[in-house]
Formats: C-alpha cells, sequence, structure tokens
C-alpha cells in the first residue's frame, strides 16, 4: 500500500477512535428544563430544571448558567439570565444521580423595562466547573452546553 494512503487511513482511524473514546465524556450530563412559570405579573420566570451530571472530582463549583429569550436569538424582544451556583455557592451536585433545581430568570439590563409573556421562549445554557488551584486562584472550564425551546406558562 502506498505511504500517503497508509498515512491517511492511520491518521482517519486515529481520529474516529478519538472521538468514540470522548463520547462516554460527552453523554455524562443530562440537562432538562420541566418548566418555566411567570412570576410577579412578568417581571420574572421560575425555572425548574433535572439535572444529572458525573462527579467531578476536583471541583470547588459547578454552576448552571442560563439565558431565556422570547423572540428570535439575535433578536430578542425579551432576554433575562438566572443559574444556580453562580455566585460561587450552592452549585450543582454532581454525583452521577439526577437532582431537581429551581431558579429565578430576571431581565437583562437592556430589558429592564419589559415583561416576559406566557408563551414559546428559547434557553441556552451552560455548566460551568471551577477549581481552585491555588488559593484565590480559580481555573474553569465548561462541562456541557445546549439549547432548549421551552413554554413559559402564565
Amino acid at each position: 500500500m502506498p505511504r500517503r494512503i497508509r498515512f491517511v487511513l492511520i491518521s482517519g482511524i486515529v481520529a474516529i477512535t478519538s472521538l468514540v473514546m470522548s463520547l462516554p465524556a460527552l453523554a455524562a450530563t443530562i440537562v432538562h428544563f420541566d418548566s418555566a412559570t411567570l412570576v410577579n405579573r412578568g417581571t420574572s420566570v421560575e425555572i425548574t430544571t433535572r439535572i444529572s451530571c458525573d462527579p467531578q472530582l476536583e471541583a470547588s463549583n459547578i454552576s448552571l448558567g442560563a439565558v431565556l429569550f422570547q423572540g428570535r436569538a439575535g433578536d430578542a424582544k425579551i432576554e433575562g439570565d438566572g443559574g444556580i451556583g453562580v455566585e460561587g455557592v450552592d452549585g450543582l451536585r454532581c454525583d452521577g444521580a439526577t437532582h431537581s433545581y429551581v431558579f429565578t430568570v430576571d431581565p437583562t439590563q437592556f430589558f429592564a423595562n419589559k415583561r416576559f409573556h406566557a408563551g414559546p421562549a428559547g434557553i441556552q445554557w451552560v455548566i460551568q466547573v471551577c477549581t481552585e488551584v491555588a488559593p484565590g486562584d480559580t481555573v474553569c472550564t465548561i462541562l456541557a452546553q445546549g439549547e432548549q425551546r421551552i413554554k413559559i406558562r402564565p
């Protein structure tokens, strides 16, 4: 077999093997947003979510950050953010079991005078794992991220 073809073939096998080996790590986090309910006459939305993630042994904090929007992404009529553990305390529990969480989304400063309304919405989320590597020095990496459509209920 010519040397060039052998090189391409081996490179392809290495790439596929690397992809397959990384799949369990990608599948180790499951996030599902169960409900979104208007509160305070639409000035906020209460979100209920279920999250399952594998243990993160060195993590000092694991957080979920979320952006809720109504309208099209990039051209939202209203947008807000919220999450769990984003202040560095009371973060997610990653032990392989599914846990339920409730958090509030408030409009961002650009939409402070707007209100959410019942109907379809999108939610973009990211789970971040932060580890203290030295006193006062923390390194954060993204564990998982995604987007989901959700219906805000009155």
